[in-house]
């Protein structure tokens, strides 16, 4: 069966990413690109479902890329430590997918955050925890956007059908009471 891209999932996606870039742009605070980059790969953790699920993955995907990129930041002015910390994080990620594709989608994320940390390292660790709170910031307000702001309901046309049943159902054993 031919499956239908998520335009309305991309669009939203995209305006998570881009708020925060362009507001990094007109403040001329480029560290707040990094709330945009976690916007990102925050709502691409987003596949759908219960809202409690998808809350519970973006929110563990905003802290583990934020612990993880505050790590990459410091590790990444050491070559060996580099290598080695990034064997283990790409290790862990990978495996992830061993509990299901939320699990792997998550792994996969944090994995390409740390990746892209690392190749902007910093000597200050005030600095390496200052971007992980900026990252947080990102899957907070991609969780704000997609949960409260511009929550896609994918299932709503069948849970409209489903109801409508009940109710000529409801009628229907009305009429033969």
């Amino acid at each position: 069966e031919k499956v239908r891209p998520d335009l309305s999932g991309g669009v939203r996606a995209g305006f998570a990413t881009m708020v925060p870039l362009i507001a990094a742009e007109v403040l001329h605070m480029p560290s707040l690109s990094w709330i945009g980059l976690a916007a990102f790969t925050v709502a691409l953790t987003d596949k759908g479902g219960m809202y409690r699920t998808r809350a519970a993955v973006m929110f563990a995907a905003a802290v583990l890329s934020a612990l993880w990129m505050a790590v990459a930041a410091m590790v990444g002015v050491s070559p060996g430590l580099a290598v080695a910390t990034t064997l283990l994080v790409a290790l862990a990620g990978a495996m992830a997918r061993v509990y299901g594709p939320l699990a792997g989608s998550l792994g996969t994320s944090v994995t390409v955050n740390f990746a892209i940390s690392l190749a902007s390292p910093v000597h200050d660790p005030v600095e390496a925890l200052a971007r992980g709170g900026l990252v947080v910031l990102g899957g907070l307000w991609t969780m704000a956007v997609a949960l409260f702001l511009w929550p896609l309901r994918p299932y709503r046309p069948a849970r409209l059908a489903v109801a409508r049943c009940y109710q000529a159902l409801a009628t229907y054993a009305g009429d033969l009471a």
